[in-house]
């Protein structure tokens, strides 16, 4: 799983992109992307069968979190992709 952490300000609708070194395609079976807070799940996005949720473009991954997240200025978080969310 990848982890990558970043700060996000209150109440923006956040657009979070992954670019990666060969092409990536939207995968076939259920895949999630998990945003978790210490032991604390904030949302898990479903980019399988949710094209509103991700978008696949040659060697970038796009993904969009909804606006009812409601975010801290201060909020850290960790963002896990399972296996298949780049490449299936």
């Amino acid at each position: 799983m990848s982890e990558v952490k970043k700060n996000i300000r209150q109440r923006e609708k956040v657009t979070l992109s992954c670019l990666v070194n060969q092409t990536v395609n939207p995968p076939i079976t259920a895949t999630f992307i998990r945003f978790v807070n210490g032991n604390r799940s904030i949302i898990t996005l479903d980019v399988s069968s949710n094209a509103t949720n991700a978008s696949y473009s040659n060697t970038t991954l796009i993904f969009y979190l909804p606006n009812q997240v409601q975010w801290n200025s201060s909020d850290q978080f960790s963002i896990y992709f399972d296996e298949g969310v780049l490449y299936s």
